[in-house]
């Protein structure tokens, strides 16, 4: 009700008041005339005034006086029920709730200002007290459908909250909390029903925003968990290739940590050949077969730029060549394998892309580990490294440099094993030592680098003579010395003889010179028949080699005993 409306019906109650005492001052001037005329009656025939006047009056002033204070309450209560109705709609006027409420003919009975106005904004519609809402929402069927349904519930005396979308569709709809509630009378009959509407797109938008900052904590945590995790295993990993002896056991201890450190990834480990002209995949778990075995250095991205390379597809990055399919990739690096200056090989790591996963969540996983997948391609380049620095080292403990055979010290603690061998089996073994016959000559004419040359392709055919139970070795100078397990006297000699025809074969061109006549003396001797230590069996071995000397060289003798 308006301000006009409420100042009529003040004044009319006022104007009832006033009629009201008119009428009472009216009855009470009629009611002492009647008195006057009972009086003057009374007088005419008893000759006696009786006091009647005076005691009607009294109850008529007493009777107007109930009755002014009747209509005094009476207008008291009315104006505070009017304060109270005025201060009621102020509040919900004042509300920034959107307020209303419908009879069970699903007509307005009331309604707020925000409530008009919003209801305005979004349907486009001006409402009015006494208008249906099913009219008011006639042009737009799927928003009165779904308008009438919750008021539905509500007219049938549910009580309930529920969230909701209204607006155009071809705009963002806003989320609406509806907050339902049923009217009743004073006697319980359910007489409509009451909506508090709620406009909560800041608090879905808050929600939101929590709930993503949630997420990102969980992930950051989970990364965390993770990379704590990954470092662990790393240490381990760290530990254990330390104590491997051969890069196969490395890389095979490799494959079973990266699963453990990467399992949504496959990959494949490279390594440089010896040419360090190409690699070679020599490991690899869960990859998939779009990769060459074998590849040159210059066709993967990381290697010619000495970093990490990771691609994802052909729109944003350039594939290295070595995929060989023109397919769609999945998120992968290219890390290489560098130690000590040295391009040991490439580490291939794929990200396995599950159907649930958008790019940017493989982003986010590519990006959390790139540090665990970069320590991990430097502990194994590491590793690597050091296992072929340990074997290098130790070829050169054992190995002449020159000639690739064994050296002295190597003869020296095989040769005692092998006799011992030899000794417990009753298997019998023979020695050969061979001598470069005017191996001086051959340096003096054409210099020690030709010198070198003879003692380098003697060492090769050598090596060719004997088998993986035998030891040839250099003992020292152009003196050779081969151990053969296993061989009686006849097989000996025989073998001698061939070696010795073969380096008298031998033709090299050094700096466009020939050298050819090259020979060879030897002396053989066998355990248990000349000796049964290796120091005898070595000196009965060198005087073999002395007699044929003695008679004329590039012969074969077989150590005799003196009688």
């Amino acid at each position: 009700m308006d301000k006009s409306g409420q100042n009529t019906l003040k004044n009319n109650h006022h104007y009832l008041h006033r009629t009201l005492l008119n009428l009472f001052f009216l009855l009470t001037f009629l009611l002492s005339i009647a008195i006057n005329l009972v009086e003057y009656y009374q007088i005419l025939k008893f000759k006696v005034i009786i006091p009647i006047d005076i005691v009607i009056l009294l109850i008529i002033f007493i009777g107007a006086f109930a009755l002014n204070r009747q209509l005094s309450r009476q207008i008291a209560i009315e104006n505070k029920l009017r304060k109270s109705k005025a201060l009621l709609k102020g509040i919900i006027d004042g509300s920034n709730d959107f307020i209303a409420a419908l009879d069970l003919d699903y007509r307005f009975i009331v309604f707020n200002r925000s409530y008009k106005d919003e209801f305005n904004r979004i349907f486009g519609k001006e409402i009015a007290l006494g208008m249906s809402i099913k009219d008011a929402l006639a042009h737009l069927p799927e928003e009165q459908k779904k308008a009438v349904d919750i008021w539905q519930r509500s007219l049938n005396g549910e009580e309930f909250i529920v969230i909701s979308k209204f607006g155009d569709k071809k705009l963002d709809q806003l989320p609406y909390e509806i907050t339902c509630s049923s009217i009743r009378d004073d006697r319980g009959n359910l007489i409509g029903a009451s909506h508090i509407v709620r406009n909560i797109q800041k608090r879905v938008e808050t929600e939101k925003a929590i709930l993503t900052a949630n997420e990102k904590l969980t992930l950051a945590y989970q990364a965390l968990k993770t990379h704590d995790e990954g470092v662990s295993l790393l240490n381990q990993m760290d530990a254990l290739l330390q104590t491997c002896s051969t890069v196969n056991e490395a890389l095979e201890l490799t494959v079973s940590y990266c699963k453990k450190l990467l399992p949504f990834t496959g990959g494949i480990i490279y390594l440089t050949h010896s040419s360090g002209n190409y690699l070679v995949s020599s490991a690899h778990w869960d990859a998939t077969k779009n990769n060459k075995e074998i590849f040159s250095t210059d066709q993967c991205w990381a290697l010619r730029q000495g970093k990490t390379y990771r691609f994802f597809n052909k729109e944003n990055n350039i594939r290295c060549k070595h995929y060989i399919t023109d397919d769609q990739l999945q998120l992968c690096f290219c890390v290489p394998l560098l130690a000590q200056n040295d391009n040991i090989g490439l580490l291939y790591i794929e990200i396995k892309k599950a159907s649930c996963q958008t790019k940017e969540q493989l982003t986010e996983i590519a990006d959390s580990h790139e540090l665990i997948i970069n320590n991990l391609a430097g502990l194994i380049a590491l590793s690597i490294a050091n296992i072929r620095l340990k074997d290098t080292l130790r070829i050169r403990s054992i190995r002449d440099p020159l000639t690739k055979l064994y050296n002295r010290a190597y003869l020296n603690e095989s040769l005692e094993r092998e006799i011992h061998r030899a000794e417990r089996s009753k298997t019998r073994l023979a020695i050969m030592m061979i001598d470069i016959d005017h191996f001086k000559n051959i340096n003096d004419k054409f210099g020690h680098q030709t010198g070198d040359l003879v003692l380098q392709t003697i060492g090769n055919l050598l090596l060719k003579q004997v088998r993986k139970s035998d030891i040839a070795c250099r003992y020292g100078g152009e003196e050779f010395l081969l151990m053969f397990y296993d061989f009686s006297l006849k097989d000996a000699v025989e073998r001698a003889e061939q070696i010795r025809k073969k380096i008298s074969r031998i033709k090299l061109n050094f700096s466009d010179k020939i050298i050819h006549s090259i020979t060879a003396s030897f002396g053989i001797a066998m355990y248990r028949e000349h000796g049964e230590d290796m120091e005898k069996l070595i000196r009965a071995s060198d005087q073999a080699l002395y007699e044929s000397k003695k008679m004329g060289r590039d012969k074969v003798t077989v150590f005799q005993k003196q009688s």
